[in-house]
């Protein structure tokens, strides 16, 4: 199911949860197809969102640096040692 809302994302849309109402924006961009979709899926897209993703903010040697937003059910580890990975001794801190 989280390739279900990549696609989405990666076509630009934002989902979020107001209350238990999928927001997606833009919406005015949404396909009738894609709309059927979202609504005949509504009740596993709620579950998805409800769970929270890890934001990890990271610093480089180099003043560099940034946020990295993790996949849904990606732990707070996983992206930790994904940062470790790519970035290696440039790795100044990665916090939660």
């Amino acid at each position: 199911m989280p390739d279900i809302l990549t696609e989405f994302t990666n076509a630009g849309f934002m989902f979020k949860l107001d209350s238990s109402q999928i927001v997606v924006t833009p919406a005015s961009a949404l396909t009738p197809t894609q709309r059927a979709f979202i609504k005949a899926n509504k009740a596993q897209i709620i579950k998805l969102l409800s769970h929270k993703r890890p934001v990890i903010n990271f610093k480089l040697h180099n003043n560099q640096g940034g946020t990295c937003l993790g996949a849904f059910g990606d732990s707070t580890q996983t992206i930790i040692d994904e940062l470790n990975l790519r970035y290696g001794e440039r790795l100044l801190y990665a916090i939660q």
